[in-house]
């Protein structure tokens, strides 16, 4: 295979990422078979996503060069393995999902070839090429083999991986009251958070030209698929561009045509008078603007409660960027979370009081956006803006209410922080939930206890 071949020449072991010594022979010439692969795909998939391979002159099967931008992220939903990658193949820049399997055949055994879900895979990542595959939309995703580039340490361990990465070494400790007031220690973990995903932003900011407007722009629309429609909402934000939005501010009725359009959820036979309509004028804005919409099928619905559609979500969207009347400067002025809930807890259209998607009627109750749900929005979208290009422009007022609207946001509350909790660690704001999140994400997963003043103080003979 050409992946292969790229790293068996020369002696017998080659130097790659980090100094690793990775053995050419035995994986080369190793073949993949139910008794010999000592891990499964689950495993192979944090391979990938932590770039545990020699990544030295990667190619297709094809032949074409691959740079990897951003690996993407494992996702617990239904459809593609990995999602948010970016990659550069034969020069061209590619966002999308990544699929992974041990045998490239497996793709069919799934069912994939028939399924739009993974019509928007970039990338189908394989231990073993046996097969080439297709989509539903006879798109073929370019592919490449891992075989001969896996350290034979790390295939042993990966079996054990995803084990070992759940557990927080100190555990015993923390639950037998082994450890002082780390409050400090936490609140500083909050701070490199924030810092780690507003570095995010400004790699934004840089890459629309350093256009503020157009940053936000980005950012709000990723954080309103609420992770599991992140990408396809940041999509929909690339393919109408915020200046058009901006010229329908004043019309609701416009603006959801844009948005829904664009989207690809207007159905093709609307049943009601509203769906209707819209299709109608987005049909019209379109070829106003040059528009081109997504496929409907890059959207998520499994597992996921009526109140997270991403036609709510859209309708929601779409009278909060009403309520910001023309400019994307409200949101930077948002001084306090009654400020924030006045931007996105704007009214949509009445037709989402009694819809949670076109044509199908359900009870009524209010489609504004949950106090919850403005909550992840801020910390998600406005914490990280705000310190981004407050980092960029010099702006310390921005970096400074960054953080404290991050202490008005009460705890998230999900099993990570349900789990520190049983510990003995509590989180009494947003600011102390996201310094256990990246406690939890990069000490504790990556065993990383004497960077931890937990670890340290449990280690420390005194």
């Amino acid at each position: 295979m050409i992946a292969s071949a790229a790293i068996s020449q020369g002696s017998s072991s080659a130097i790659g990422p980090g100094g690793l010594d990775y053995p050419s022979s035995v994986p080369a010439s190793w073949n993949v078979n139910d008794a010999e692969v000592p891990f499964g795909e689950l495993s192979l998939q944090r391979i990938w996503e932590r770039q545990r391979f020699d990544r030295r002159n990667l190619l297709t099967t094809t032949g074409e060069p691959i740079d990897i931008l951003s690996p993407g992220r494992i996702q617990d939903h239904s459809g593609p393995d990995l999602e948010g990658a970016r990659l550069r193949i034969g020069g061209q820049v590619w966002m999308g999902n990544i699929e992974v399997h041990l045998r490239s055949s497996e793709w069919d055994q799934h069912g994939h070839q028939d399924d739009p879900a993974y019509d928007n895979v970039i990338l189908h990542v394989v231990l073993e090429h046996d097969r080439e595959v297709i989509t539903s939309s006879g798109f073929r995703p370019p592919t490449m083999e891992l075989k001969g580039r896996i350290k034979v340490a790390h295939m042993d361990a990966a079996g054990h991986a995803k084990k070992k990465s759940a557990l927080i070494p100190c555990a015993g400790h923390l639950m037998n009251g082994h450890v002082n007031d780390q409050g400090s220690w936490i609140r500083e973990l909050a701070v490199e958070r924030v810092e780690r995903r507003s570095r995010q932003i400004v790699e934004l900011f840089r890459s629309t030209g350093r256009d503020a407007h157009s940053t936000i722009h980005l950012a709000l629309f990723r954080a309103y698929g609420m992770g599991v429609n992140a990408i396809p909402f940041e999509m929909l934000a690339r393919s109408v561009p915020n200046e058009v939005l901006w010229r329908y501010q004043d019309d609701v009725m416009s603006m959801e045509a844009l948005l829904f359009g664009q989207a690809g959820l207007l159905p093709k036979d609307p049943i009601d008078p509203y769906p209707r309509e819209l299709q109608k004028e987005h049909a019209h804005l379109a070829r106003l603007h040059g528009l081109h919409p997504l496929h409907r099928h890059v959207w998520k619905f499994g597992r996921m409660r009526p109140a997270n559609f991403p036609h709510l979500r859209i309708a929601q969207l779409s009278s909060a960027l009403i309520q910001c009347q023309g400019s994307y400067s409200n949101l930077l002025q948002v001084s306090d979370m009654p400020h924030a809930c006045e931007l996105l807890q704007a009214v949509p259209s009445i037709y989402w009081d009694t819809h949670h998607v076109f044509d199908e009627r359900c009870r009524v109750r209010k489609a504004r956006m949950g106090r919850g749900s403005v909550e992840s929005i801020v910390i998600n979208a406005l914490v990280p803006t705000l310190h981004g290009l407050g980092t960029m422009f010099g702006n310390e007022v921005w970096i400074r209410r960054a953080f404290e609207l991050l202490d008005q946001v009460p705890a998230e509350s999900n099993q990570m922080i349900r789990d520190w909790s049983d510990l003995g660690l509590f989180a009494g704001s947003a600011t102390m939930s996201q310094g256990l999140i990246q406690l939890r994400k990069e000490y504790c997963s990556n065993h990383r206890c004497l960077s931890c003043r937990i670890g340290r103080d449990l280690l420390d003979p005194l």
